[in-house]
């Protein structure tokens, strides 16, 4: 991400913690379409009072920006996390994981994980 939109997003729900980049809904659609190609994924945790946002409406602002991963997590009920990945401006979810059974992702990197292990909760 070039500096001068970092400028343009200060005041627009950003954060840089822990090296991850934390942007919300407002700054980006203020980031507008193309300039995801800094960002190589993103994650989002799907909680239950924003669930029809965190599905249907962010996915849609992340393929816009072009960010190439999008990892779904949602740790309530049943822990899962769905990985997509962008073809032809939208998100196709590739794997899904649920708790209780480890998996594989390997895009942008390679991360082994089980869902079960992100709430302390066992399938």
């Amino acid at each position: 991400m070039r500096a001068g939109h970092l400028r343009a997003l200060a005041g627009h729900d950003l954060a840089l913690r822990y090296g991850v980049l934390v942007v919300g809904v407002r700054a980006l659609s203020l980031w507008g379409k193309g300039h995801g190609e800094a960002v190589l994924a993103v994650a989002e945790v799907v909680f239950p009072s924003t669930v029809s946002m965190d599905r249907a409406i962010k996915p849609v602002m992340y393929a816009e920006a072009e960010i190439p991963v999008y990892w779904r997590v949602e740790l309530h009920d049943t822990p899962r996390i769905a990985a997509c990945f962008l073809s032809r401006g939208r998100y196709v979810t590739r794997t899904t994981f649920v708790a209780g059974t480890p998996g594989r992702i390997t895009r942008p990197f390679a991360v082994e994980l089980d869902p079960a292990d992100l709430t302390h909760r066992t399938a």
